[in-house]
């Protein structure tokens, strides 16, 4: 754990009020995510994971409109979303800030177009050079809030008129399990994986008792030391829940079109719903934009 800057700041709930920047969240998250290690891992689990159930919702739904359109894939990884994505469009650039992703994707699919690049400075990309922007796999929540604002700015920018932003984000409304809670160490009966657990288990547990005093609770989100599947607890995730994420987006100029939870179903913004991460389907405001009707503000969550 790095000896790490922290400020009091009455007013906002969480640890000892011990608040990092934006800044100093997102690059340390970037710093656990970079290197060979966290890409061997994402290579395993892009071979085995394939698209998720809110993804072939998402899709199915969109095909129609976004085929043969330009598709910038961001936070690519080892290309798990490459191939579906390819599939709809030629048209299609994947990005990460990680050399070691970008170099198995470019051994794994050598005619697609990967580039190098932090969602928060996308300035090598044009105004409106893209119709559909995808960021899956929560990859926005490794930022901080303000950096959060600066994507979702740049996102905006980069989308051509009326254009769609598809992306994950950890639901607030799930319970977090925490770094002693016996699931992180489920039986199995592979020998491999059981001894990796309890190899990461009191590491995780370490790590949280560093982070813990970093945590944050607003009204707009939380910061939280959470379980995540290659990292032990040492990274600080981003959660919001659906009707302050649809707020959110309005301030940054997207009208929210769907909801899709873990399973794939499409449920309205205030519907209770626990699962881990939330689908979101955004569109570019714009008077000259498509037609899509918003799914789920009239529906009961039952599809």
């Amino acid at each position: 754990m790095p000896d790490l800057p922290a400020t009091h700041s009455p007013g906002v709930r969480g640890g000892w009020h011990n608040m990092l920047t934006s800044g100093e969240i997102s690059n340390f998250n970037r710093h656990m995510y970079l290197g060979r290690r966290s890409a061997a891992a994402y290579v395993k689990y892009a071979r085995r994971t394939g698209i998720k159930p809110a993804e072939a919702t998402i899709l199915s739904e969109l095909k129609g409109e976004i085929k043969e359109r330009a598709i910038l894939d961001i936070g690519v990884g080892a290309g798990r979303t490459t191939p579906y994505l390819t599939e709809l469009s030629r048209d299609y650039i994947g990005t990460d800030y990680s050399a070691d992703m970008l170099a198995a994707c470019g051994r794994q699919f050598p005619n697609v177009s990967f580039r190098r690049c932090d969602a928060r400075d996308m300035s090598s990309f044009a105004d409106g050079q893209f119709h559909l922007v995808f960021f899956s796999y929560n990859g926005i929540d490794s930022n901080g809030p303000e950096d959060r604002s600066k994507i979702l700015r740049e996102i905006h920018r980069i989308l051509d008129e009326g254009g769609i932003f598809v992306f994950a984000s950890l639901n607030r409304n799930k319970k977090t399990i925490r770094a002693y809670d016996w699931r992180n160490v489920r039986f199995t009966l592979n020998p491999i994986v059981m001894a990796g657990r309890i190899i990461r288990y009191p590491i995780g547990i370490w790590n949280q008792l560093q982070w813990k005093k970093y945590e944050v609770e607003t009204e707009e989100y939380s910061l939280r030391n959470t379980y995540d599947t290659f990292h032990a607890y040492s990274i600080l995730l981003y959660h919001i829940a659906p009707l302050q994420q649809k707020r959110q987006l309005s301030l940054h100029d997207f009208e929210l079109m769907m909801v899709v939870n873990y399973d794939g179903q499409i449920v309205a913004p205030d519907a209770p719903d626990d699962s881990p991460e939330i689908y979101y389907v955004a569109r570019k405001i714009s008077a000259a934009a498509p037609e899509l009707a918003p799914r789920g503000a009239q529906d009961t969550g039952k599809h």
